[in-house]
């Protein structure tokens, strides 16, 4: 069986375990990974989701390159004792960096993660599950588009040339 061969197979089993109400998100990505590791794509978005968007950086930083479905609404945040319900506009709104297994682990309650807030303070933050499905659901639905372009290439992005050939052998 060729690469690409193995990437269809892949990509239809993926995308037929989207379908499925229990199937994993982050096993889904995982299988796009799979799929462009062995196509030899780079699409950073999936790398991105699988090991998260990067712990060293700073809010401006992750803003610029978290997409916008990652961006949620503080639920409060646990500081020395004390709770923050995001009184400012820095602390309501945060780019939420982690990989999508630590997202999808959180699923049946709210995430927690300690993130940094700004260079003094280094605190808990609780996310709503509500931002966690609607991340989940929408790394679903951008995995289904990523898989049915793929299924399309590999199943059909060689047609004009399949005909030429039958038409060349006929000759």
């Amino acid at each position: 069986m060729s690469l690409q061969e193995r990437a269809l197979k892949l990509a239809y089993e993926a995308r037929d375990d989207i379908f499925k109400t229990e199937s994993s998100v982050t096993s889904i990505i995982r299988k796009c990974y799979t799929i462009c590791q062995l196509l030899k794509k780079d699409v950073d978005w999936i790398k991105n989701e699988l090991y998260g968007y990067g712990y060293n950086k700073t809010f401006g930083e992750l803003y610029e390159i978290i997409p916008s479905y990652r961006i949620v609404n503080l639920y409060y945040v646990e500081y020395n004792d004390r709770l923050l319900y995001g009184s400012n506009k820095e602390l309501r709104k945060y780019p939420l960096p982690t990989s999508i297994s630590n997202i999808e682990k959180s699923k049946n309650g709210d995430i927690t993660i300690v993130r940094k807030l700004d260079e003094y303070i280094e605190a808990p933050v609780k996310i709503s599950n509500y931002y966690v499905t609607n991340i989940l659901n929408f790394v679903k639905n951008r995995s289904l588009e990523f898989l049915n372009e793929i299924i399309l290439e590999l199943e059909y992005g060689n047609i004009s040339s399949n005909i030429f050939n039958d038409y060349k052998k006929k000759l």
